[in-house]
This record gives C-alpha cells, structure tokens and sequence, in this order.
C-alpha cells in the first residue's frame, strides 16, 4: 500500500520535494494534498503535480484524514506552530531543519510526539544519503582509528535572499546552513561538547551572515566548523581527521554522492531521473528521505534511527548556545 503524503507549504522545497518523491513508485507513494496559507498557490501547486486536494489553510490538511504523513516545510519561524497543529490530529510528521528556533520549542514538539504515540522526524535528509551511511559503517569499523578533528565549512551566495537578513522570518546563517555543519559533527561526536566558542559577522537586522563555531569534547575530539551566506559556492567541504585515516567529503557534504576513504573514493550515483528543473543542488537526494520515513512507517517507528529524538535534542543545544554566544536571539519558539 502506498505512503499517502501531505504537504505543507507550497514553496521551493516542497516543489523539489514532490519532484524527488513522483520519481518512485506510484505504488509505494502518492501525494493525497497540499496545503498553502492562499488557496490559489495550493491549487497551483496541486496541478503541477496531480494532487487532488488543495487547501488554502493548513488547518484543512490536518483535519484530513487520509493522509498518513504530512511534509512540512514552511520557513522556520513557523516550524513550531505548524507542527503542533498537526500533532494534535494525530499525524505523523516530517518537519524540514531547523526544527525550532529554540531548544524548548524542539523539547516541547518531541515531547508532544511522544506523548501521542505518533512518528516524528527532523529533515536533516543528509543523515539518509547513502554516503552518510558509509560514513556511520567507517566509524564503527574503526577504519580512521581514533577520531580527532572534524573540520566542516559550508559557504552558499544566500546573501540576496531577503529572508536570510530579517530576524522575523528567523534568518542569518547559522540556522539555515551553519546547522548542517554542526549536524555533520554530530554524526562522529554524538554527545554534548563540554565547551563551545562561537564568532559571527552580522546583517544590520542583527542575525549573523557567517560564523566560525569551534566544539571541544570530553573525548579530546575537536570541532572546526564555519558557514558563510555571503561568498561563492566552492569553499564547502566535510573532513573527519582520525589516527589511522581520513574521510573528505568534498563539495555539498550535506547532500553529495561521494566521499574519499582510508581505503579510496566511494561513489553512490543519485536514482535515475529524467531531467527536472529542481531549485536546489542534489534535490532527485530527497528521495533518500522520503523512502527512510516510508520505511520507518512500515516498521512501526516512531521515530528515525539516523536522525533519533536525541540527536535532534543535541544538535538545537548547540545551536542554541551558539545563537547566545552571538547574541542572536527570535521571538519564536
């Protein structure tokens, strides 16, 4: 039986998202309805893609029953709201990164999860590329030996995208980009790092445009991680330093089909596509994703074993601090 998807927001995302997700197979995965804030920009998106609902309030999707997922990927000061609402009915969530502004705002939707029995997913989507899998199975394997140094930089041309200078619409760096780097981190170092250092520049709104965050864990094991939205797309590159080897990710670690092991590169080819005209880099990726929550609706999950509760709850502590060390601060949760 197919996977019956809502979505959430009739933006650039979800564009990509339901792009990625009608490349599968029709009998694991059907897009029942989308929902925007005007009703006209959700029947748009509606005939683009062949949905057969259109509501023009996300109150009208989450009182729809026939759904058994909903996607939602409304800019982040509207993370919390939204995904309250559909908690309440009882839906099972994949909510886009960040998931909050806050960590209490985080704390408070997964406990709402919990308390309803009802699958809930953070969409860090690099976690399910499968080059992120080999990266989990190398350090189990012990093949870079003792972990010492995880260098992350992420630089993206965002700086003309009006949302990432205005504090309102919970803009700046670090929450849109910076936060794949510290997710990355937390990938080899899964804890709380005892100590966290933060430097920023910023946009005359007050939110940062680029920062340099450095973690240092309990271990000996040292973070290097830095974002940038205002310089071109080429500085971007994973590495995770080890006693016995390395693991360079080059390019958009976040979303990539290649890594460079002790033992020599590994490439993942992206799934076949006819050519699509995506928004975003690597977007046919999100399919990775979408087959993982289908996965885990199918086992009965409540949550995601590559992104659990936990590491949700780790990466926002950091993020938060930072956000204090910066004196970044949002009127939402």
């Amino acid at each position: 039986m197919a996977t019956r998807w809502g979505i959430c927001s009739a933006g650039k995302i979800s564009y990509d998202f339901c792009l990625a997700l009608q490349t599968l197979p029709a009998d694991q995965h059907q897009i029942v309805a989308v929902a925007a804030r005007k009703v006209e920009d959700a029947q748009q998106f509606a005939q683009k893609f062949n949905i057969p609902n259109a509501y023009g309030s996300y109150e009208q999707l989450a009182q729809d029953k026939n759904i058994d997922v909903v996607y939602v990927s409304t800019i982040h000061p509207y993370h919390h709201a939204t995904v309250r609402l559909f908690l309440a009915h009882k839906h099972n969530v994949l909510c886009e990164k960040p998931l909050t502004l806050s960590l209490h705002g985080a704390q408070q939707l997964l406990a709402e999860a919990k308390a309803l029995g009802v699958f809930f997913m953070e969409g860090y989507w690099a976690r399910c590329f499968p080059v992120y899998h080999q990266i989990r199975k190398e350090l189990r394997e012990g093949t870079l030996g003792d972990v010492k140094m995880v260098v992350a930089n992420i630089c993206l041309p965002l700086d003309t995208v009006a949302r990432i200078k205005q504090r309102a619409l919970g803009g700046g760096g670090l929450m849109d980009i910076g936060c794949y780097a510290v997710q990355a981190c937390n990938v080899v170092f899964p804890g709380l790092p005892e100590k966290i250092e933060a430097q920023a520049t910023y946009f005359e709104d007050g939110v940062d445009s680029g920062g340099v965050i450095t973690l240092k864990y309990s271990g000996g094991g040292l973070a290097s991680l830095s974002y940038h939205t205002g310089t071109p797309d080429g500085a971007n590159r994973l590495t995770i330093l080890g006693t016995k080897g390395n693991i360079v990710v080059p390019g958009h670690f976040w979303c990539t089909d290649r890594l460079i092991t002790p033992s020599g590169e590994k490439v993942f080819p992206f799934p076949p596509c006819e050519p699509r005209d995506f928004n975003f880099d690597n977007s046919i990726g999100f399919t990775y994703e979408i087959q993982t929550v289908r996965e885990c609706l199918q086992k009965g999950l409540k949550e995601c074993p590559v992104i659990p509760h936990s590491d949700t709850i780790t990466i926002m502590t950091i993020l938060e601090r930072v956000q204090q060390l910066l004196g970044i601060s949002y009127d939402q949760p």
